[in-house]
């Protein structure tokens, strides 16, 4: 029964790790994506406050060096944008309801 578990465990573990990316974005990459979601989301009037902010400090800290931080701000960007489009199709055929 243990060895049932253990090998179960191990290859769902190996299952999932198999499915992640072997190799992270690159920078400029990661900008196109971040451009293109937040691009998305404008066209439908679902573009957040910050999302393009966010994008432009991340290529001001890639620009001085600060890779760790350009990464993070534009995996950052590329989030909002996904979810601002999320938010559309959540929202496109809400209705009024009564109380």
């Amino acid at each position: 029964m243990k060895k049932t578990i253990a090998v179960l465990v191990a290859s769902l573990t190996l299952g999932a790790c198999a499915t992640m990316e072997s190799k992270p974005k690159d920078f400029d990459t990661l900008v196109k994506e971040a451009e293109a979601a937040i691009n998305k989301a404008g066209k439908v009037g679902y573009e957040w406050r910050d999302s393009r902010k966010i994008l432009k400090a991340a290529k001001k800290a890639h620009a001085a060096g600060q890779e760790a931080k350009a990464m993070k701000l534009a995996t950052k960007a590329l989030h909002q944008g996904q979810l601002a489009y999320q938010q559309y199709l959540d929202n496109r055929d809400a209705k009024p309801w009564q109380y």
